[in-house]
This record gives C-alpha cells, sequence and structure tokens, in this order.
C-alpha cells in the first residue's frame, strides 16, 4: 500500500508539473508571442521538477512491476525460493501465499530474476535497450514528457495547399517593366512577364516506428499517442529540410532554396548588415520581405550584436527579442539550414503542396514475421511537394564569411 500511495503522489505532482508547462506554453501562443525570461525561468522550473519526479516515479514503480513479475513466473514454475531475503524495505507488494512465499523472499526472488529478464528479441530490434528490464513501466495518465523538441520550424509559416497527386503551376522567370508615356499613335512598349509551365507530382515521405509489443499498448493507455507525436516530429523535420534543400529528384522534393532563379546575398561585415541588404534586393525586385529564416546560432549571434561601444548590451536596435523580429521582419529559427545559410522570403512567392489526405498514420503488424511475435509498428506519411512561383521572392544569404 505504502508504493501505491507514493506512486500515487508522484503521478500527481508530475502532471501538476506538466500543466504548469502547459499552461505557460499556451499562454505565449495564444497571444502571439515569443516566452518572456521570467516565463522561460519558471518553464524550465516545471520542466526540472518534471524530469525529477518522472525519474522517482520510474523507480518506485519498478519496484512494484518487478516484484508482481516475480510473483507471476514463480506461480507458472512451481518455484520457491529457498534463501530468506533480509532486505528491511516495508513496502508492500503481493505476498504469494498460494506458494508458501512472504514478502521479503518474494522480493529476493524478484531481483534475482529481475538480473535475467529481458523483452524477447529474437533478432529484431525492439523499443527497449539491451539489459533492461522486461517489466512494464508506466507512463504518466495525462503525457509522456518527451525530449525537448524545437517549437519553430519554417513550415509553420508557409502556406500548406490542398492538390491532387499530378499538378502544375506557372512561375515567373522574368520580370522587366517598361511602362512609359506614349504619343497619341506611337507603339506601346512592351513589359516582359516571362512564364515557365512547371508539371510535377507529390512524393511520398515517410517512416516506421520500431516494432513493439501490441501488450505495450494495450498496459500503457498513451503510449499509442506518444509514438504518433514523435513519429510526426520526425516526419515534420525531413519535410522541413527536403522543403528547404532538396535537389528535385525522384526520391526528394524541390527546396526553394536550391530553385534556379533566387536571389543570393554575399556576406557583407556582419551579419546585420547582410541581413539588411537582403531586405534591399527583396524590395528592389518588387516583393515584400514575409519572414527570415535562420539557425538558432545565427539568430543568438544576432541578439549577442546589439552592444554599444562601450561593449553594453543595447536594449533598442534592428532585433526585436520580444517580437523575435529582424528590421522589422518576422524571424523563424530552423535547426534544418546548412552552416552558414539563410534566407528570406516573400510567403506570396512559395507553397507546400500536399493532397486531401494530409498526414496519415497507420498500425500495422504486417511487416515481416511482426504477426507472430506479437509485435507492431506505426506508420506516418503524407504526400507533399514544394512550388515556388516566383524565384525572385527568394533571397539566400551567407550568414558568415
Amino acid at each position: 500500500m505504502a508504493s501505491s500511495i507514493r506512486i500515487a503522489r508522484l503521478k500527481s505532482e508530475a502532471a501538476a508539473a506538466s500543466k504548469g508547462m502547459k499552461s505557460i506554453a499556451s499562454k505565449a501562443e495564444a497571444e502571439d508571442r515569443a516566452l518572456t525570461d521570467e516565463e522561460r525561468t519558471e518553464f524550465d522550473k516545471f520542466k526540472t521538477q518534471a524530469e525529477e519526479l518522472v525519474k522517482s516515479l520510474n523507480e518506485a514503480a519498478n519496484d512494484v512491476q518487478v516484484i508482481a513479475a516475480a510473483d507471476a513466473l514463480a506461480k507458472a514454475v512451481g518455484t520457491t525460493p529457498a534463501a530468506e531475503d533480509t532486505d528491511t524495505d516495508t513496502d508492500t507488494a503481493p505476498k504469494g501465499k498460494h506458494l508458501g512465499l512472504t514478502g521479503k523472499s518474494v522480493k529476493s526472488f524478484a531481483r534475482k530474476v529481475a538480473g535475467t529478464m529481458q523483452a524477447e528479441r529474437d533478432g529484431v530490434k525492439a523499443m527497449l535497450s539491451s539489459g533492461q528490464s522486461a517489466v512494464a513501466t508506466p507512463l504518466l495518465a495525462e503525457s509522456p514528457i518527451a525530449l525537448e523538441q524545437v517549437p519553430t520550424s519554417i513550415l509553420d509559416v508557409l502556406n500548406l495547399r490542398q492538390t491532387g497527386p499530378q499538378f502544375e503551376y506557372l512561375r515567373q522567370t522574368v520580370r522587366e517593366m517598361h511602362a512609359a508615356v506614349v504619343a497619341e499613335g506611337a507603339v506601346k512598349p512592351t513589359s516582359k512577364l516571362s512564364l515557365d509551365r512547371i508539371e510535377d507530382k507529390l512524393k511520398v515521405v515517410a517512416h516506421l516506428s520500431e516494432p513493439m509489443h501490441e501488450y505495450w499498448l494495450k498496459d500503457a493507455t498513451n503510449l499509442q499517442q506518444f509514438v504518433e507525436l514523435e513519429l510526426l516530429y520526425g516526419l515534420r523535420l525531413e519535410l522541413e529540410r527536403q522543403v528547404l534543400y532538396g535537389d528535385g529528384t525522384a526520391t526528394e522534393l524541390k527546396g526553394f532554396l536550391t530553385t534556379s532563379g533566387i536571389q543570393v546575398q554575399a556576406f557583407a561585415t556582419d551579419l546585420l548588415t547582410t541581413s539588411r541588404k537582403a531586405i534591399t534586393k527583396m524590395e528592389k525586385s518588387g516583393h515584400t520581405a514575409s519572414v527570415f529564416v535562420f539557425s538558432p546560432d545565427d539568430w543568438e549571434s544576432l541578439e549577442l550584436a546589439r552592444t554599444d561601444t562601450a561593449g553594453s548590451l543595447e536594449l533598442g536596435g534592428p532585433v526585436d527579442r520580444p517580437a523575435q523580429k529582424l528590421w522589422g521582419v518576422p524571424v523563424v529559427t530552423s535547426n534544418q539550414l546548412e552552416v552558414k545559410d539563410g534566407g528570406l522570403i516573400d510567403l506570396a512567392s512559395v507553397d507546400v503542396a500536399t493532397d486531401t489526405q494530409g498526414i496519415e498514420t497507420r498500425w500495422s503488424e504486417a511487416v515481416g514475421d511482426d504477426f507472430q511475435r506479437n509485435q507492431i509498428r506505426a506508420r506516418v506519411e503524407g504526400r507533399f511537394e514544394t512550388e515556388v512561383y516566383q524565384p525572385l521572392g527568394i533571397v539566400k544569404l551567407a550568414t558568415a564569411a
């Protein structure tokens, strides 16, 4: 009973910490802003507390589960441990009275069994790492606390356009305006608005989970959602990389930073100067600077560049941290950018095409001999392609010399 009470208390405290994290993040998201320094400090405090509670919860739950598993194993093989445990732990576990086992002897037997029990693999890689006990560890009632995920992505700002599996669009390749005052009866000047007809088709971006025992999904009710969200996060990372840098071959999308005809801004003096020159190029081509995309390291450099002649950090200047803007233009960070690369985009110049199904998640046991092993996998996939209508509305800029 003591262990059950402790587990319940730990679950409650961990859920409260998780709720605190969600509350802070949700408020900032609802107000369409970044976290303040005070909010980030409070968020990190909740995060640390939740991680410590989950660790304690796993340790407490593991003791109870190991004992229960050993009891069941002893019952199955009809074996009574000969040695008596001298452990003074008073936590109550199944007494195994039908086998003539005391609580202490069950615990002793459980610890010996725990050293050798391992998930059945038969050559198939499973979700558990080698050497771990096969005893189930319960997940939090609300949701697992996953590894930190980057909340910003260029996909969050690009328009997602639904289309059929095969589609076409027009891409502007030349813009030369020659409008002028024309005398009566004279020939009017001709402006050049050259267009290319682009025929394309959607490509599948997908991946599978590792095989896991179907009883894990039955015993941990939130495990399915946890796996699906992790796979969705991984798919978004690859989709973002493809949208930025895909080479347009049969196995890759067309990346807008690799599209022929986009503008290029070389590194000039420093990143603040370079980014401002990129805006100038965008404006001179008749486009609107909608959003910058930088790596987290380059965004940090821009923030730290706000110093005066005495070396003190300025509060004003071109960098607006609370609004996450540079020269008045919103900034999105991306971990998928290559070293020394950044971008400036007119959002009217590029879309991401997808089908009406969107991203689809399915579970199956029809991979290899998964069915024979009671194993099941998840598959997350979607069909996408990048559409660049006006290459001049994209500036690829160098963030370092």
